[in-house]
């Protein structure tokens, strides 16, 4: 049988005969014999007259990793593939044709170069199924410019990384590129890390964040600043605490820490208008949601003072015992007639004393009623309080108390302001945080170090970028502006916190601690830590708001009037106490073991009494007969009497005080005497007690007061000798007792271990008011701190309204009920008496004798300083 496909050897032109076909036979020997026209096996194209064999060309994908790779041939066609394996393309190549297979679109999301092998050659009788296209993903390094930089220290400029650790420092305009390429894909940053100096500029990245394409993504980094003229406002008003805007009234409110007092200006023109005492320390300030009030949240006061706004007249609030202490730091209202106070642990002695300070609520829409708040929240200390627009939230910044051993942690916290208890929503632990904003959607929070969190559940989203600055937002929200140290500005968008603008204020050089907006209109107050103020403009930063003028108060202490004076160095003074009736001064003399009688006219000591151990404490009984010294190194009660000079009566109370070391007496009434002590060791713990004795019976020594002991006992009576005050305790709360009831019962009690300041013995104004305790003002019918004064060793007046604060150079007159410094009495001891220890005043109060450690060659001596405060 002949094969009808060789048959297609035969011309098929026009015009072939008939007879021809009688040499078919012949012919398809011819072809058969140069071996045929067309394949035969797989891949060959059907059979029959005019056909030949064909075969398909294809391979192998590997490496592809999501995009589309085109792959191509000339005769053979094309065909996209999405996945890794085997490919054919889609026509079909003769036997002996030649391809050439090649990759006409590469694959892109992610970028990859697709490579071939084994792409070229000839078909030779069967498919070609070994073209391998081999994939990888491209990698681009990120590439930008920068412009707008001017005048940079070389060297200084900017830091800028990229989020695979490349830094680079730029020092000029121009490009750049960073050496590690990023795969196409990836996530891709540039941040600035660290902005330029010298000027100090701003520069803020665009593009400079995504996903990296088929190419190197490019960033643009802008720098600029504005010079921003700034007005110094300066009050010589000592430190200032917060600044609150009035819109309604156009003013604005300082509290005046340092001079007790709220400042009032206007707000056009940052003139004061008026100025007056709200109270001690007046550290945190919001205003109500009406607009009516003012609350102000005194530093060192233990209140809550409302100012009502059309009459400036103020009402006070004592909240120390609900918190626990009376230094409160930061407020906000969080409904109305509701505010959320924070506070911080405050401890008597010398200085601040750790301790926890509750926050509480006071609702003034049910008689200023005062409660814990957050009562799972134990905190030494909330710095800062902030509200969320829609009023549901409230974050805060604080530390936790340090129970046990270790420190306290820094913590944000958010709470639930809807309920009455504002319980804690969630917390996490932070570092070092001292300032935060929240967005204007509430969706983030800011912090001064420039990180952000979540405000629905605090989980950081970004980490802070240095250096930071002091926040401000505009109480539209229409944006938020960054005080740097370096006394730069960067206004952010209050959503997304993005930087745009930047300006450079020409304030003095000031360490920042506040940044106010004013009003509305884009106008500023850039406060320092002492008591300066910048006010500047971003809406017309070329012109100084408000206008020339002193703006200085009234001095708010007088000069100070030198007066007459001496100094006896007698080596070893514990105590003094005046005897007007015979014109002379008693001394313990813990060196002599003696009480001395000295002369103040004569400058000497006329004659002393030996009492066999170390007086710490000498008292005048009320009748003016009696001596009672309390010796240190013994435990002894020693009586002596003053008409004759001999000691009368010797009582040993170590066993009942817990230590020899006497330090306090109180006469309730002659013969009765109350004793405290301090711990042998000379340190702070509540293992000494107060001792109540009846000189008649010395078996009737008995251990009174608050059953845990005192830190060091200072009893002191009221002038009418009704009521004992213990005002030094840290391990009982303060204690108002009734001397006149059977076991001298507690009647009022204080903030335990919730007053700041105090040194020396307490004393009482003549009208049993107030408890003195150096400048700590103590509410004799709260037992709470209204107030305090610097320090100093304080001296009663018969004048109610008046005490003194004896220091080691000074005695000061103070007006009680304002805080004021009345007048200031200069003597020149300063040169031997470096720490005064105690004070006592002569009858007249012309005559103030302070005593204590001086330094001398060789060691420290205890000085005499008297001083003559009035002709």
């Amino acid at each position: 049988m002949v094969d009808q496909a060789n048959l297609r050897c035969v011309s098929s032109a026009p015009g072939v005969r008939r007879a021809r076909l009688r040499a078919l036979a012949s012919i398809a020997v011819a072809c058969l014999g140069i071996g045929g026209c067309g394949g035969g096996s797989g891949g060959a194209s059907g059979g029959g007259l005019g056909g030949a064999a064909a075969f398909t060309v294809g391979g192998f994908v590997s490496g592809l990793a999501g995009g589309r790779v085109t792959i191509s041939d000339s005769g053979a066609g094309s065909i996209t593939v999405a996945a890794n394996g085997s490919f054919t393309l889609p026509s079909r190549l003769p036997n002996y044709a030649t391809y050439a297979v090649t990759i006409t679109v590469q694959p892109t999301n992610p970028a990859e170069l697709c490579t071939v092998t084994g792409g070229d050659g000839t078909i030779a009788g069967t498919p070609v199924t070994t073209v391998n296209i081999t994939c990888a993903i491209e990698a681009f390094q990120i590439t930008g410019s920068v412009s707008g930089l001017t005048g940079p220290v070389p060297g200084l400029g900017f830091d800028i990384v990229d989020n695979v650790g490349d830094q680079l420092t730029m020092v000029a305009d121009g490009t750049f590129t960073f050496a590690t390429p990023i795969a196409s894909g990836n996530a891709f940053s540039v941040t600035v890390t660290r902005q330029p100096t010298q000027p100090a500029q701003f520069c803020s990245v665009a593009g400079g964040s995504g996903t990296v394409g088929d190419q190197s993504p490019v960033v643009t980094i802008t720098c600029s600043s504005t010079t921003a003229t700034a007005r110094l406002l300066n009050f010589a008003s000592g430190q200032l605490g917060a600044i609150v805007p009035d819109p309604v009234r156009h003013r604005l409110y300082f509290a005046a820490t340092a001079r007790n007092e709220l400042i009032v200006a206007d707000a056009d023109t940052y003139l004061v208008t008026d100025h007056f005492f709200v109270g001690s320390a007046p550290s945190a300030m919001a205003l109500s949601a009406d607009g009516s009030s003012l609350y102000v949240g005194l530093g060192q006061g233990g209140a809550l003072v409302v100012v009502d706004l059309t009459t400036l007249t103020t009402t006070r609030w004592p909240i120390a015992t609900t918190m626990g202490t009376s230094r409160i730091l930061s407020l906000v209202e969080v409904r109305p007639g509701v505010v959320l106070v924070g506070g911080a642990g405050a401890g008597t002695g010398g200085g601040y004393t750790s301790g926890v300070g509750n926050l509480v609520t006071v609702d003034f829409n049910h008689g200023a009623a005062v409660q814990v708040a957050a009562p799972s929240l134990t905190l030494e200390n909330v710095s800062t309080l902030t509200r969320s627009p829609d009023g549901r939230t409230v974050y805060g910044l604080g530390t936790t108390y340090p129970i046990g051993t270790g420190s306290g942690q820094q913590i944000l916290f958010a709470l639930d302001a809807t309920q009455a208890s504002v319980p804690v929503v969630t917390l996490r632990t932070v570092n070092s945080v001292g300032d935060l904003v929240l967005s204007q959607d509430s969706k983030q929070l800011l912090t001064d170090l420039n990180s952000v969190y979540d405000a629905r559940t605090l989980q950081p989203l970004s980490n802070g970028t240095l250096p930071g600055g002091v926040l401000g937002e505009t109480p539209d929200g229409s944006f938020i502006l960054q005080a740097r140290p370096d006394g730069s500005l960067a206004r952010r968008d209050s959503t997304t916190f993005a930087v745009g603008t930047a300006y450079q204020d020409d304030c003095p050089a000031q360490s920042i601690a506040a940044l106010t907006p004013t009003l509305l209109r884009g106008e500023w107050l850039i406060g320092d830590s002492l008591d300066s103020l910048c006010v500047i403009s971003t809406s017309a930063p070329s012109v100084a708001p408000g206008v020339p003028g002193d703006r200085s108060l009234p001095p708010w202490v007088p000069d100070p009037a030198w007066v007459p004076w001496f100094e006896y160095m007698d080596g070893a003074t514990n105590d003094v106490a005046f005897d007007d009736a015979r014109g002379v001064v008693y001394t313990a003399n813990g060196y002599a073991l003696s009480v001395d009688t000295f002369s103040i006219p004569q400058q000497a000591v006329l004659g002393s009494i030996p009492v066999q151990g170390r007086p710490q404490v000498v008292r005048l009984s009320v009748d003016g007969n009696t001596l009672y010294v309390g010796l240190s190194d013994t435990g002894e009660l020693v009586t002596i009497d003053l008409n004759t000079k001999a000691i009368t009566q010797r009582v040993n109370l170590t066993s009942q005080l817990g230590t020899p070391i006497i330090f306090r007496i109180a006469e309730i009434s002659p013969g009765h005497i109350l004793v405290g002590a301090i711990p042998s060791n000379g340190g702070i713990g509540p293992n000494t007690y107060l001792v109540d004795v009846t000189l008649a019976d010395p078996s009737s020594a008995q251990r009174v007061g608050c059953a845990a002991g005192y830190d060091g006992a200072q009893p002191v009576l009221s002038p009418d000798h009704h009521y004992l005050y213990m005002v030094s305790a840290t391990s009982c709360p303060p204690e108002k007792r009734d001397l006149t009831q059977p076991g001298d019962p507690v009647v009022v009690s204080g903030p335990q271990g919730g007053y700041t300041g105090g040194n020396g013995l307490p004393v009482v104004t003549s009208d049993g008011a107030y408890v003195v305790s150096g400048g700590v003002l103590i509410d004799t019918t709260t037992m709470q701190q209204t107030a305090n004064y610097s320090g100093g060793i304080a001296l009663a007046s018969a004048n109610p309204d008046r005490y003194y604060l004896v220091t080691s150079q000074q005695v000061l007159t103070m007006e009680l009920h304002d805080l004021k410094v009345l007048a200031i009495a200069q003597n020149g001891c300063l040169s031997t008496l470096d720490i005064v220890d105690g004070a006592a005043i002569s009858g007249d109060e012309k005559t103030v004798i302070a005593f204590g450690e001086g330094a001398v060659l060789g060691g420290v001596s205890f000085e005499l300083c008297v001083t003559r405060i009035e002709p």
